[in-house]
């Protein structure tokens, strides 16, 4: 019974183990993150990031809405310097091959492509999708079992190699590649020794009487022969050892203890954490989501409203440029990170242009599409988010549904392309499909989308085309003629030309959502996708002033 409580586990692992694996991989860790810190991580251009006058008005998204940056660029420099995946990938648009598209498109499968002749589709559903499931399900059991244990190793070594490549993720594949030996025996190191000791390949070299000294006799370690060491174990089986425990090394366990406990919960406690779940559950970061969700955002309008307090006067609006608030777009599509950053962009607009005697409202237009849907709106755009109370518990009602339809066009869109491009080719001729652009959109009833076809990016080109696919909308242009489409059969009674610069507006109208797609006959540096596809307005940090 005694071997079984707590103060045995305390004590076993406190047990004395040889420390020249962990060695190993400290001074490993510790280059490869000094590495990480400078080219990945900004201490290289600290001095930029967080000079006070050039990013005083950029906002931040902490978990923890109290923490704020530090005032001066030297303690950014402190803080550089301080510094059951298988589980989640069970998720139906990962198994079903919609959450990394196209990368077989890469060069590095060019020889399985080009040589083996495998098909593109099948390297991305079965090596990617497939391959990756089975990967992350079942490499942490190989390396528990020393039968297994040097097949996951090739299968990781190779994994995060071709992730290095792929991927974007600067140091990560070689960090996950050097932990890899925590799994072996705490003296690893000193077994390799030996061992190149024993095969005299080094005699030759001056130092091997260094490396000799370092040499440890591993036969009286394993059959522990050591006196001291002997000794610590026969406490650790007797009862003398239970009154030898320090408070320390209890709160020492259960720190540990909480802390792992914290890791598998976080990514399954987003039944609970509420305010945290958009179109994804769970806390960004804190989820195992990696490499589960490809987000293509396509256009995110924030309009602003400054009205007086007395109500009397007129209502000043403003579109502002979200790019010119912060350097990643990855808060549009988390609801926590967007009413931080409305807050964050309310304060500093007040310190800017001196409103405090104004009310102000803000709205988030955001499209945005997930693993390959339909590009769709993620927020009610008449909900001020200024005025909605968060807190992580209480579920935000003005998020808006994945429209699930949109899955179902998902799995047909080659088809569907196909069907489209023939109709092109039928009307304007093949060479218009050259560096050509569509883009697939749902909505909500009720609800307008405006879209702006600049001239300067449509010279001398075909004018875009709308396709209704499912639906039924009513479309306006800026010189006011206006035309209602229905879906049908035939492509020609339900697609209609957009007029070059115009400003249309697509309402969707009826009792369900509608689905269109917008075909543009140039892609160009120029005409990039956030540009091309919803053109609204082309603002600076403060856009077009309107009274209204």
């Amino acid at each position: 019974m005694s071997r079984y409580n707590w103060n045995c586990l305390v004590h076993q692992l406190y047990r004395p183990v040889d420390c020249a694996g962990l060695a190993f991989n400290r001074i490993i860790l510790g280059i490869l993150l000094l590495i990480d810190i400078v080219n990945e991580r900004g201490l290289s251009r600290a001095d930029i990031l967080w000079i006070d006058e050039t990013n005083k008005f950029q906002c931040h998204f902490p978990l923890f809405q109290w923490l704020q940056r530090f005032e001066h660029t030297e303690s950014m420099y402190a803080v550089y310097l301080i510094m059951v995946i298988g589980v989640k990938k069970t998720n139906l648009d990962w198994l079903n091959g919609y959450s990394m598209v196209s990368l077989s498109t890469h060069w590095i499968w060019s020889f399985a492509i080009d040589y083996l002749h495998i098909p593109n589709h099948w390297i991305d559903y079965f090596v990617i999708h497939v391959g990756g499931f089975v990967f992350d399900s079942s490499v942490g059991f190989m390396f528990l079992f020393s039968a297994t244990r040097p097949i996951g190793f090739l299968l990781a070594i190779a994994f995060n190699l071709i992730n290095s490549q792929m991927f974007q993720i600067g140091m990560f594949p070689f960090v996950m590649i050097m932990v890899m030996p925590i799994f072996l025996s705490p003296n690893w190191p000193r077994k390799v020794v030996n061992r190149i000791h024993n095969s005299g390949l080094l005699k030759s070299f001056q130092n091997w009487k260094m490396l000799n000294q370092l040499k440890l006799n591993n036969d009286e370690l394993l059959l522990n022969k050591s006196k001291k060491y002997r000794k610590q174990i026969s406490k650790m089986d007797g009862l003398e050892a239970n009154s030898k425990l320090k408070w320390n090394q209890h709160l020492t366990i259960i720190i540990i203890m909480i802390y792992i406990a914290l890791q598998m919960v976080l990514p399954f406690a987003y039944p609970f954490l509420k305010g945290y779940n958009t179109w994804t559950n769970g806390l960004y970061g804190y989820s195992w989501d990696m490499m589960i969700h490809n987000w293509n955002h396509v256009h995110t309008r924030v309009t602003v409203r400054f009205s007086p307090i007395d109500g009397n006067g007129s209502i000043e609006t403003y579109y502002i440029n979200p790019d010119e608030w912060t350097v990643t777009g990855r808060w549009s599509h988390h609801a926590d990170m967007v009413v931080q950053f409305a807050h964050c962009v309310e304060q500093r607009l007040r310190s800017k242009l001196m409103r405090d005697n104004l009310t102000m409202e803000m709205y988030f237009d955001v499209w945005t599409s997930l693993n390959g849907r339909f590009a769709q709106r993620m927020y009610d755009p008449t909900t001020n988010i200024l005025n909605v109370k968060w807190t992580p518990f209480t579920k935000l009602e003005w998020i808006l549904p994945i429209l699930h339809q949109s899955e179902e066009w998902r799995s047909r869109l080659e088809y569907l392309n196909l069907q489209l491009e023939n109709h092109i080719i039928q009307s304007n001729g093949r060479q218009m499909l050259n560096d050509s652009y569509m883009i697939y959109i749902t909505d909500f009833p009720g609800l307008s989308l405006n879209n702006y076809i600049d001239e300067t990016l449509f010279q001398d080109q075909r004018s875009p085309i709308l396709f209704l696919l499912d639906g039924f909308v009513h479309i306006t242009f800026s010189n006011g003629s206006e035309f209602l489409l229905k879906s049908s059969p035939n492509f020609n009674h339900h697609s209609i030309s957009l007029p070059i610069g115009q400003l249309s507006t697509v309402t969707t109208i009826g009792r369900t959502p509608s689905y269109y797609s917008i075909w543009y006959p140039k892609k160009s540096p120029m005409v990039n996708r956030r540009t091309m596809s919803i053109m609204l307005y082309q603002m600076t940090s403060i856009g077009k002033k309107q009274n209204e």
